[in-house]
């Protein structure tokens, strides 16, 4: 996942290792001659998605956090006290078991929301749309039921497909 998770006006990239039950983050150098040595937060077991999550008015980016095998989405991001460290996944308050999901931009002022596909019960599936900013962190704004499911997804794609400039 790429994003500016330290606020500096340059793009980082956060890599999941799934079995190591961490994230790595590679901050870019501000001469633009690279990335600074990888280092390593502690985060879900068996991550299965990870997304950046974009935050206006200069704040660092945070990033959805996803694992199947836990059951849990949520959201991480660095602790401004200075000390840059990536707080462990605060978890979305979700009505089904978390199966993908992504964050979408919804407009320069609110800064991006995170879509789930969850799945609650045997066979009752359902897109929900949640608010990640910090005054609205984990609210539903939307919900859909989604019918004749027969294969979990395994990613979500955001795209703009009425070309408005929003995903």
């Amino acid at each position: 996942a790429c994003g500016d998770f330290n606020a500096d006006g340059l793009e980082d990239i956060a890599v999941a290792d799934p079995a190591g039950a961490r994230i790595l983050i590679y901050l870019r150098k501000p001469d633009d001659s690279g990335f600074f040595r990888a280092k390593s937060y502690p985060s879900l077991a068996s991550i299965d998605c990870l997304a950046p999550i974009h935050n206006p008015y200069g704040r660092p980016d945070a990033l959805m956090v996803l694992s199947n095998n836990e059951g849990i989405a949520g959201a991480s991001e660095f602790d401004p006290s200075g000390e840059m460290r990536l707080k462990f996944p605060l978890p979305f308050h979700t009505k089904g078991k978390p199966v993908v999901g992504a964050a979408i931009d919804v407009g320069e002022k609110s800064g991006d929301c995170v879509v789930l596909f969850e799945k609650k019960g045997e066979d009752d599936y359902f897109f929900e749309w949640l608010a990640a900013d910090r005054e609205h962190f984990g609210d539903s704004l939307f919900g859909l039921k989604v019918s004749g499911i027969h294969r979990e997804p395994e990613n979500i794609f955001v795209m703009d497909l009425d070309q408005d400039g929003l995903e």
